[in-house]
């Protein structure tokens, strides 16, 4: 199984010596791909070549099972008080961290792809803050989050095959 992650973060701390607290505003994105596959490639005498992606996750009785979060990605404003900064390294909760949110409804989207056409079934997830006049040029800096989802126990097979070749 593959997987690739990636983590940007910026932020500005003040740190207030009469109260030991570190006050911060940030912003992060994380990414995280993840491709629980098998990939079996095949070239032909003619010239073709056929390639078979069979999913890591499977039963006993080689059946896909579970859900397989292949694409998450989320972009975050937040602003945190940073209690104790020792606290990290002796794993306590060391932070009353808070994302910023528009006053606005969010924007949400999800969508569902069953598995008529190639057998697999998957869902796409969408969030986002709503543009405002004040923050229509800074797209950027809004609170965003999506995700593709790989519903294995919803496909129909446990395998995709496909063939290229030249004719």
């Amino acid at each position: 199984m593959s997987s690739v992650a990636g983590q940007v973060k910026y932020r500005l701390t003040a740190k207030v010596p009469y109260t030991m607290k570190e006050y911060q505003v940030g912003f992060e994105r994380n990414l995280a791909l993840e491709l629980p596959i098998r990939v079996i490639a095949q070239k032909t005498a003619g010239g073709s070549i056929s390639m078979a992606f069979t999913p890591t996750h499977l039963d006993n009785a080689g059946r896909p099972t579970g859900e397989i979060q292949l694409v998450a990605y989320h972009q975050l404003p937040y602003t945190a008080i940073v209690r104790d900064p020792w606290a990290k390294t002796l794993n306590q909760k060391y932070e009353e961290f808070t994302p910023i949110r528009t006053s606005r409804q969010a924007q949400r989207e999800s969508q569902t792809f069953e598995s008529d056409n190639f057998g697999f079934s998957g869902q796409y997830e969408y969030e986002s803050d709503k543009h405002s006049s004040a923050t229509k040029n800074y797209d950027m800096f809004l609170y965003n989050t999506r995700k593709f989802t790989w519903n294995c126990a919803k496909s129909d097979t446990n395998t995709l095959v496909v063939v290229a070749g030249s004719g």
